[in-house]
């Protein structure tokens, strides 16, 4: 196991130590890089033939590495992920993220064997396919989110198949404020503006696609909604309209910011 220290506060020796006998487990120290950069950083030092990815908000089930490991024993050359389960179902930003969650993978991955979409606190996949692809693409996503969806969309193009794997969960603790929130799904919209500008080099992609998942997003919350606690339903749907335009905002700032800062290099 490697765990990998994105410049916190204070050092994390006291929190890993209890874990060395039971575990083989390296920590890895880096400057605050992002995400990306510092999964790349835990993917380069470890020498298994797969690849296993979680984050720090997260406590993976028992199961969840078995599940992950019949999944590729089954699939070798498949890229496999989990659902999420929320653990904090009492606070409304942690049970609107939740549904989110949920309506993207409903829209992303109907076909479980066929998905789209595989979180980055809940994939797995060969090692060799991984630095073959040259890992998360730390340069455009150091920041914003969609550093994973732009690894899975690489992933398809190389010819290999996304699998959701319904019995690998992990469960997500991540609290928020209104700010966190906001500024959360504001980040989300300006990966995917990074996105789609980055593909668009690729193949001729237009953004009705993603632009029906958030117009159309009614057709998948009813079965989102029964995912959190009957008493929360009611002050989520507020909620998601904030998370709307939180994601326009972030989008269209860096539609105009961001690309005259790439223009300007």
């Amino acid at each position: 196991m490697v765990v990998v220290d994105d410049g916190s506060p204070e050092p994390l020796d006291s929190i890993i130590e209890p874990y060395r006998q039971a575990l083989n487990v390296t920590l890895l120290r880096q400057v605050n890089s992002g995400p990306a950069k510092a999964r790349n950083v835990g993917a380069a030092y470890a020498s298994g033939q797969f690849l296993a990815f979680t984050d720090d908000d997260c406590r993976p089930e028992p199961e969840w590495l078995c599940a992950i490991e019949r999944a590729l024993e089954a699939n070798p050359t498949s890229m496999v992920g989990g659902i999420t389960k929320n653990l904090l179902p009492d606070e409304l930003f942690a049970s609107t993220s939740h549904v989110i969650h949920v309506m993207v993978y409903a829209f992303f991955n109907h076909n479980h064997d066929d998905a789209l979409l595989l979180a980055s606190n809940n994939m797995a996949m060969p090692a060799e396919i991984f630095h073959r692809l040259g890992g998360f693409d730390a340069e455009n996503f150091r920041k914003s989110a969609a550093e994973d969806r732009d690894l899975c969309f690489r992933y398809r193009e190389l010819g290999y198949s996304l699998k959701l794997i319904p019995d690998a969960v992990i469960g997500h603790a991540h609290s928020m404020t209104l700010n966190k929130f906001c500024r959360q799904h504001f980040w989300y919209g300006q990966g995917a503006f990074h996105y789609h500008r980055k593909q668009s080099r690729v193949v001729v992609q237009s953004l009705k696609n993603d632009t029906r998942l958030h117009t159309q997003f009614y057709r998948w919350l009813p079965g989102a909604l029964r995912s959190i606690p009957l008493i929360m339903r009611i002050p989520v749907l507020p909620m998601l309209v904030v998370w709307q335009l939180s994601n326009a905002a972030g989008f269209f700032y860096e539609s105009y910011f961001g690309q005259k800062l790439h223009d300007a290099r």
